[in-house]
């Protein structure tokens, strides 16, 4: 539901979503309790017009955490940069640099965590801080402009040019090792990836 752009309301008392608490879902997501299900009519029709614009440009950024996207293809123009692999290894990253601390520290704790999960940005939904995103390096900066995904996003309005990737030689399985390998799926390592 998050990257076709519908904000989850999500009710269940003390059940962690995925990368929570890392990511914070308050930021774009309605959390009500259990008990809150009878107003829940109430609750959503009283979020404020611009508390609402904020979750969903948050949404933006929070939904390319769940997504494959490097492994799949891309859904929502996403560059596979902030996809859930990437959050996977920056979450274990971080758990490594600061094995005593629990994911409720790990924004505060490291300030490279904090903007990965804000997608580039000081907040999330916020513009990108150019200088963080070029302090990754070049190959990380040019990941986010020189290597898009293949879409599967019929608002492209074209066929993607790795149509004939989406499922390799077969009907059920994609080419080996995803997406990034549309140009040669015989040479897995000369498959470029967001990482490199």
């Amino acid at each position: 539901v998050s990257f076709m752009g519908c904000l989850p309301v999500t009710i269940g008392d003390d059940i962690f979503q995925p990368f929570e608490p890392a990511l914070d879902w308050g930021k774009f997501a309605v959390q009500p309790m259990e008990s809150q299900i009878p107003q829940l009519h109430e609750l959503l029709a009283g979020i404020p017009d611009d508390q609402l614009s904020q979750m969903q440009r948050a949404l933006s950024c929070a939904a390319q955490h769940f997504v494959w996207s490097s492994i799949t293809g891309g859904f929502m123009g996403e560059t596979g940069a902030y996809d859930a692999y990437e959050t996977v290894l920056e979450v274990l990253r971080v758990k490594a640099k600061y094995p005593e601390a629990t994911p409720f520290e790990f924004a505060d704790l490291d300030p490279d965590f904090k903007r990965f999960m804000n997608c580039g940005s000081d907040e999330m939904g916020g513009p990108v801080n150019k200088e963080w995103v070029d302090s990754r390096g070049p190959s990380f900066t040019a990941s986010l402009t020189t290597n898009p995904l293949c879409s599967h996003s019929r608002f492209d309005g074209h066929e993607p040019p790795c149509y004939r990737c989406m499922r390799g030689r077969s009907n059920t399985h994609g080419v080996p090792g995803g997406f990034m390998c549309c140009g040669d799926p015989r040479k897995l390592g000369a498959c470029p990836r967001v990482w490199d």
